[in-house]
């Protein structure tokens, strides 16, 4: 996914994090990161791959589309992931063998 993600994000990240407890440190050893990877993904710098994403939900218990979803609510992006992640459920694999293409006609 190329959108890029709302500064939400990176606070509703950040407050997950906080809510547990957990530093920087301790969440980027738990995901498998840099430090600076979390800090970037906090400051909106950058964004988690998929992956990431589905741990960053698994060490914070949080579901990963609700730290994709923003005010307004519903995101395209939290969209296709929860599709992708209950595909990957019902089909038994990992969600990141799972690619959804969305292709818009007309508009």
């Amino acid at each position: 996914m190329s959108t890029r993600f709302t500064p939400a994000f990176g606070e509703r990240l950040k407050n997950a994090r906080l809510a547990k407890n957990m530093s920087l440190n301790e969440v980027a050893r738990a995901v498998g990161v840099s430090f600076g990877a979390v800090a970037k993904w906090e400051n909106g710098r950058s964004r988690p791959r998929l992956d990431r994403l589905a741990a960053l939900g698994q060490v914070l218990h949080i579901a990963p589309a609700d730290l994709l979803q923003s005010d307004a609510g519903e995101t395209p992006e939290s969209v296709l992931l929860r599709a992708q992640m209950g595909l990957a459920a019902l089909w038994h694999v990992s969600s990141e063998s799972i690619e959804i293409t969305v292709k818009i006609i007309g508009g």
